[in-house]
């Protein structure tokens, strides 16, 4: 290992993840036909996250027989959220926020926890005839879709490695690539950048992306991932 400079990282990813990895809604609705013809509720009927939640609470159940192995299994068993926390976890995570209606944005993470909570049941009750859906592993896994997915050609997508990565304000967000080849590939790729430059990386540092843009509200973000980046704070 060794010292990556500037004119080595330029142009070059450093991560670069086929499209045919990533778990979408459009992988969910197609995977699950074959519950759908056993009497199965059809997925399309409901909003792309839940359709993404399910599959990902559907390959946690599948163990090292899944596909998704491997990414299952690297996903933390703690999901972010700030929905997802007890109000003692919330009282600290708020207690070093800066000029915000504390009790407002408690009172809101709450709801959205009692909301999921029963989104959690009523997914529960309406596949687990079907495959062993519990409702702790639909929660689980509508927390890591709804802090890690993005939109992909028109699906929601999660991106296996990538979404792993920690925010940088300064980092850029993962790009899209295709071949000219039909049919068509389609990669997502990660640069170390920082602030539209290429960022040298000594051994040891850490490669980075960015989650939210600029004018992306500190509440949503906190909604979303558990903590507010600092340049969310700043005008």
């Amino acid at each position: 290992t060794s010292r990556l400079a500037a004119d080595q990282l330029e142009n070059h990813p450093l991560v670069v993840v086929p499209e045919f990895l990533y778990l979408t809604s459009a992988v969910a609705r197609v995977g699950f036909e074959f519950y759908e013809q056993q009497g199965a509720p059809p997925l399309s009927q409901l909003d792309k996250a839940t359709q993404l939640a399910i599959l990902v609470a559907h390959e946690r159940t599948q163990g090292p027989d899944s596909f998704y192995a491997p990414y299952i299994s690297a996903l933390p068993s703690e999901i972010p959220n700030a929905w997802a926390k007890t109000d003692a976890q919330l009282d600290v995570a708020l207690a070093d926020m800066p000029n915000i209606a504390t009790e407002a944005w408690k009172e809101e993470a709450v709801k959205v926890r009692n909301a999921m909570e029963q989104h959690a049941e009523g997914a529960e009750d309406m596949y687990r005839s079907f495959f062993p859906l519990s409702a702790s592993d639909f929660f689980w896994a509508m927390g890591h879709v709804l802090s890690r997915s993005f939109a992909s050609h028109p699906q929601l997508a999660l991106a296996p490695y990538i979404d792993l990565l920690n925010h940088h304000g300064d980092a850029a967000v993962p790009e899209l690539v295709w071949t000219d080849e039909e049919p068509r590939e389609y990669f997502y790729f990660v640069t170390s950048t920082h602030k539209q430059e290429p960022k040298p990386l000594d051994v040891g540092d850490e490669l980075n992306i960015r989650y939210v843009e600029k004018d992306t509200s500190p509440q949503d973000a906190f909604m979303s991932y558990g903590f507010v980046p600092q340049e969310l704070w700043t005008p």
